[in-house]
């Protein structure tokens, strides 16, 4: 069967796995799919690179166990929403430079990708109460603290492209859109449509991917 794994949004600094299980259930017997979420470490507390580090872990986790947890590795898709989306985009960078497990289809809702926030809608939508401009600034100056005070700060500068996607020059390909991980749970919506006119079924089932 193939898999989708979902990443939850909040900017990268709040949100969470169970908030967005509705979302996962629905894809899950509208793609006919296993669909995979999981919580990640957020900032200011755990700074990039926690939560693409994190979903990377998640992903290789999961091409490894793809038996187990009744899923096609060879058919993985990666989305989210938000800040979520963001992670997704980095996450495909990562598994391509370090030649891990290909994602077959990457699925971006409103991404949060460039720590710029000079973009068009950012302007157009300078005070949306949910999540206006300076709610946007604030996250990603938590996400991506200054360079001077982070070690490795020649690796940091390397991985830039990964902090912020949209800045990539080298994206995973069309085509397939395209060590430290703490992540805990991933939960695993397995839904399965019954017969035509019959409702679907619905589980969920909790893994520790340490």
């Amino acid at each position: 069967m193939p898999a989708f794994m979902w990443l939850h949004g909040g900017g990268m600094i709040s949100g969470g796995i169970d908030v967005d299980r509705p979302v996962c259930e629905r894809y899950a017997l509208d793609l006919d799919c296993t669909v995979a979420s999981g919580q990640y470490r957020l900032a200011p507390e755990d700074p990039y690179p926690a939560g693409v580090e994190d979903w990377y872990a998640a992903l290789v986790w999961a091409a490894r166990h793809a038996g187990e947890l009744g899923i096609d590795a060879r058919r993985v898709a990666m989305g989210g929403e938000s800040a979520g989306a963001g992670l997704a985009a980095a996450t495909a960078l990562l598994a391509r430079d370090r030649k891990g497990p290909e994602l077959v289809f990457q699925a971006l809702t409103h991404p949060m990708l460039d720590d710029r926030n000079n973009t068009p809608s950012a302007r157009a939508f300078q005070d949306i109460p949910s999540w206006s401009r300076q709610h946007n600034d604030s996250a990603w100056k938590a996400v991506i603290r200054t360079e001077s005070r982070q070690p490795g700060r020649g690796a940091v500068r390397r991985a830039r492209p990964r902090r912020r996607p949209l800045r990539s020059s080298a994206r995973p390909d069309p085509g397939r859109r395209t060590r430290r991980s703490r992540l805990q749970p991933l939960m695993k919506h397995d839904c399965r449509r019954r017969a035509a006119g019959r409702p679907g079924v619905s589980r969920a089932t909790t893994y520790e991917t340490r």
